[in-house]
């Protein structure tokens, strides 16, 4: 299993005991809680269930957990093209995200429609602590959580408009290239080079050592990207770095959460 950036969970006899439109439900402390450790951790939780979005909110509400919770489908519908739609909204790839339900229908379901689909029944959550695809990072001040709010909002407003290109001149984007003092962004530098697989052109993974190497030679132009709209601050997004001899990027690497902004074309250009 890779890195795992995403948990989908189901709710009935997963995240809680019980069917919650038949008996009620039991809350599972445990997964409450580890909600928020994986959190804490830079990872991102979504739901898939058969169930009514109302009744399903405002208990998840009342157990204190709903905030940490981004695109959740709560509705009579099949799941696995629900589950589709959670990752491509979080612009994230299938093979690192955990799909978790107690029937092994729907996690079937889920890789016919997600081939490369982690699943689990819950069985497995009791692993997912200490196990090494769960490492995440230190995130307790929940800065992704909150980048996939923006991500969230940002999709509901786009509903709004006719096409992309409109919803994009809307959102008043803003571009930031910081070119000066970048071994203070080292550590951001690396992280972006390591996490990031759609939008790194290059696929090139420096270590530490060589990235210091490379903000202090003068033959490349190195850069990092900062990017911010109406809707809030993605913070660092990108890194950048040109060999001037050769006419060509040895790093061009952006985070996932600006994908569709055309921030990286935008740059190139």
């Amino acid at each position: 299993m890779e890195k795992v950036k995403l948990v989908i969970w189901d709710l009935d006899e997963t995240f809680w005991k019980g069917t919650l439109s038949e008996e009620g439900v039991v809350p599972i402390n445990a997964n409450i809680e580890l909600v928020k450790i994986l959190s804490e951790r830079g990872i991102i939780n979504s739901i898939v269930s058969k169930n009514n979005f109302a009744d399903a909110e405002e208990k998840l509400k009342e157990l204190g957990v709903w905030q940490y919770f981004v695109f959740p489908i709560i509705d009579w519908i099949p799941k696995g093209g629900a589950i589709t739609s959670i990752i491509e909204s979080c612009q994230l790839r299938d093979v690192n995200v955990l799909f978790l339900d107690d029937n092994h229908l729907n996690l079937k379901e889920a890789q016919f429609y997600n081939s490369n689909l982690n699943v689990h029944m819950p069985d497995f959550i009791s692993e997912i602590l200490e196990h090494n695809s769960f490492k995440g990072k230190d995130d307790s001040e929940l800065s992704r959580l909150k980048q996939y709010k923006i991500l969230e909002k940002k999709y509901e407003a786009s509903l709004k408009f006719d096409n992309n290109l409109s919803f994009l001149r809307e959102s008043q984007i803003k571009v930031n290239l910081i070119s000066d003092n970048l071994n203070k962004y080292l550590n951001r530098i690396l992280e972006i080079l390591e996490r990031t697989n759609q939008l790194n052109y290059t696929k090139v993974r420096s270590n530490k050592e060589e990235v210091i190497q490379l903000l202090n030679n003068q033959n490349y132009i190195s850069g990092i990207v900062r990017v911010s709209d109406k809707f809030g601050d993605y913070g660092i997004v990108g890194f950048f770095s040109f060999d001037i001899a050769k006419n060509l990027f040895l790093h061009f690497s952006f985070s996932c959460r600006i994908i569709n902004l055309a921030v990286p074309q935008y740059i190139y250009s």
